[in-house]
């Protein structure tokens, strides 16, 4: 049984870092939304409230994309209504997402990206942000990203989390099974430029 992959580093650190990576992360996002396809979609994840507020601001908003949020204060009626929509509404392209409250349930299996623009805390969360997309019904492979930041917190919790998803692997049948599910490079965030991480290019 892997061990709890929760960071050692306090809330203040881990909000820090997200907030520092926001202008990056929000660059990163657009260029992805305007290049590619009008009907492609993203699952966008993030923790903190303020960091999802920029987001929504500087990107989904000033951008004209048509998105769905849920966080902790989504009344729990209107979540599955939400998810319904950024399903079927080809103009719905993003939907953004709190990691922990938009973890279990819903299905948003016509994603085509997923992106994580704070990480997730323990690979149990990062899983189950990652099934959000891999529901019944998927048709298409689905990228995921994390965005890192050099020298903080998040370098931590990406190899706990790869050595915690290494420590799970298993082979699954039928349903189970996430096909096409592949862990692109890593990307340091420095001064709005989006460098690959050295060493980090991985498969989980």
């Amino acid at each position: 049984q892997a061990e709890s992959q929760e960071a050692a580093a306090g809330p203040g650190e881990y909000h820090a870092t997200g907030m520092a990576k926001v202008a990056a992360a929000a660059e990163w996002l657009r260029t992805m939304l305007e290049g590619t396809q009008a009907n492609h979609k993203f699952l966008v994840f993030g923790h903190h409230h303020d960091v999802m507020d920029a987001i929504q601001s500087q990107v989904v908003e000033q951008g004209h994309h048509g998105f769905v949020r849920i966080d902790g204060r989504t009344d729990a009626r209107l979540r599955h209504e939400y998810a319904g929509r950024f399903r079927h509404d080809p103009d719905c392209r993003v939907a953004l997402l709190s990691i922990e409250a938009a973890g279990v349930g819903m299905n948003f299996c016509t994603a085509n990206a997923i992106a994580f623009v704070e990480m997730p805390r323990s690979v149990a969360l990062l899983e189950q942000a990652e099934a959000r997309a891999h529901r019944k019904g998927l048709q298409n492979a689905v990228n995921v990203y994390f965005l890192c930041a050099r020298g903080t917190i998040d370098e931590e919790l990406w190899g706990k989390l790869g050595r915690a998803r290494d420590a799970l692997r298993a082979v699954h049948d039928g349903d189970d099974v996430k096909e096409g599910l592949q862990c692109h490079r890593v990307f340091g965030l420095e001064k709005g430029d989006l460098q690959p991480h050295a060493g980090e290019e991985a498969f989980l």
